[in-house]
């Protein structure tokens, strides 16, 4: 929607293409066809904010690769973007699974690249369409659960809304090293709503309370004043 606007004042005006038609993507911020069709975590990331995220990546990624580790270049960056929106609890909570979510993204693609037949049955027939449809999925809904910290902020919050998991029972490790979990919700019912109900149900019976209230102090002061005048 801002892009629209931006282009209409002229503000995203960035130069002409080879083909000498004009470029308005001098705002753009969201990579929209990246977006729709992302089935990893790493196109989500790669698909939004990407002004801010190749900010962070010239200015403190890159600026850190003297310490020849990569793993230390991207917690520092992840923990600059953190400070950068709070202190919250949750927003440290979100950039810690981002670095787990993409380690596990990358160190499972090289697994399977390794596989090169694998690969080529995956991509090829009704197959590919079937792979799309599970990382979608894999995406939409394991998305939520990285992005609950950061909607909801404070520790006792994401308690509360049961983002917070328990494994299962069975755990399945995988040749990668990670094991394979599915998010079983730790309280089934929200305490936020039941202190809603609760509170809900205290104003209704507010009234009855503070005309009894009233009623007990109006029979006090005519008895100090009976006691008194006597």
């Amino acid at each position: 929607m801002a892009s629209v606007p931006s282009a209409l004042i002229g503000l995203s005006y960035s130069g002409k293409d080879a083909n000498g038609n004009c470029l308005w993507n001098g705002c753009a911020n969201v990579k929209i066809g990246l977006y729709e069709g992302a089935t990893t975590f790493g196109h989500m990331i790669a698909s939004f904010n990407t002004n801010t995220n190749a900010w962070v990546a010239q200015y403190v990624y890159k600026r850190l690769r003297f310490l020849n580790n990569r793993y230390i270049s991207q917690v520092s960056a992840l923990v600059f973007l953190a400070v950068w929106h709070g202190l919250h609890s949750g927003y440290y909570a979100c950039f810690f699974m981002e670095f787990v979510v993409m380690n596990f993204e990358r160190d499972l693609s090289n697994y399977v690249k390794q596989y090169p037949r694998l690969v080529a049955i995956l991509n090829a027939g009704p197959l590919k369409y079937i792979k799309f449809v599970v990382l979608k999925l894999y995406v939409i809904v394991f998305m939520g659960y990285c992005l609950g910290p950061f909607v909801l902020l404070k520790l006792h919050s994401i308690k509360d809304e049961g983002i917070i998991f328990t494994p299962p029972k069975g755990i399945l490790p995988n040749h990668g090293g990670y094991s394979i979990q599915l998010p079983f919700p730790k309280r089934t019912c929200s305490k936020r709503l039941l202190y809603a109900q609760q509170q809900q149900q205290q104003q209704q019976r507010s009234p009855t309370r503070d005309a009894r209230l009233r009623c007990e102090a109006v029979t006090s002061r005519t008895l100090v004043s009976q006691v008194s005048d006597g």
